[in-house]
Formats: C-alpha cells, sequence, structure tokens
C-alpha cells in the first residue's frame, strides 16, 4: 500500500482476519502532519520500521507526548529521524 497526498482522520493497516498475523516488510510514515489527538503506533511487527519528517500536535501544549511508539511495536531496524511536535491548533 502506498499513499501520498489526501486528508484521513485514522489510518488502520490490519490483518485480514482475527486468527491471522500481519507481516509487513518495511513500514514507513513520513512527511505527517497530524494534529487534535493523540498519534500513536502500536501492534505492528515488521522487519524496517521508517518514521521520519513528521509534525504532531494536540493543540494542548507539551504537557503530554503527542507521538507515541508502543511497546507493541516490534522490529529489526527502526529509522526514527527529524520528527517534532508542534502547537498545532485542534480542527
Amino acid at each position: 500500500m502506498t499513499t501520498s497526498g489526501g486528508y484521513y482522520d485514522q489510518l488502520v493497516i490490519a490483518a485480514p482476519t482475527s486468527a491471522t498475523n500481519g507481516k509487513i516488510d518495511k513500514l514507513t510514515l513520513s512527511n505527517l502532519y497530524t494534529k487534535g489527538g493523540l498519534c500513536k503506533v502500536s501492534r505492528i511487527k515488521a522487519d524496517t520500521v521508517d518514521i521520519l519528517l513528521n509534525e504532531v500536535g494536540a493543540g494542548n501544549g507539551f504537557s503530554t507526548k503527542e507521538f507515541v511508539i508502543a511497546a507493541t511495536v516490534s522490529y529489526k531496524t527502526a529509522n526514527i529521524a527529524d520528527n517534532v511536535e508542534v502547537t498545532i491548533s485542534p480542527p
């Protein structure tokens, strides 16, 4: 799956059935601009995870982390760089 541009209120990548585990060779999240709430990456098993050049903010200051990579994410290689939390006002 590849997508470029557009507006989404949620992005979900899921295995086809509840009894099947999905497998991801490479997951790239790049140039995301998210606002209005938590951006959470969870329950991912991948060989390579790239999280690059993203801007995240909920418009409530910096008291809590708005971008979270959960402990349920496992990978062989992770490239995480140039991501920032900014004071983006919610929609």
